[in-house]
């Protein structure tokens, strides 16, 4: 069997499964963390959409799979998860300052 095959073979099952498995993990600990299970899917949602952009670009741009871009695909799931939970976080702490703080001020 030839050993570039044999490697880009597995490159493409274990990059799926550590997507996938990072893809669940995700949301199970933004359900759990977050407490809304609506908002989690949305989130996953989400991350899933900016995986696909990835693909899309690298394979786009002529990439083919290699150990750099199965790390790449790997590492964008992380920042994806990032920028789902600050940018689900931030409408909720803006909602908050406006419900506390606008009532405060209305008071005076």
């Amino acid at each position: 069997m030839n050993l570039q095959y044999f490697l880009n073979e597995t490159l493409l099952s274990e990059t799926f499964s550590g997507i996938g498995l990072a893809l669940g993990l995700s949301f199970i600990v933004m359900s759990l963390v977050g407490g809304n299970i609506i908002m989690s899917f949305i989130s996953a949602l989400n991350i899933c959409l900016i995986v696909t952009d990835v693909f899309a670009f690298t394979v786009i741009a002529g990439y083919k799979l290699g150990v750099i871009e199965a790390v790449l695909y790997v590492v964008v799931i992380g920042l994806s998860i990032d920028y789902s939970v600050h940018s689900k976080s931030i409408p909720l702490i803006f909602l908050l300052n406006y419900l506390f703080f606008s009532s405060s001020l209305a008071q005076r």
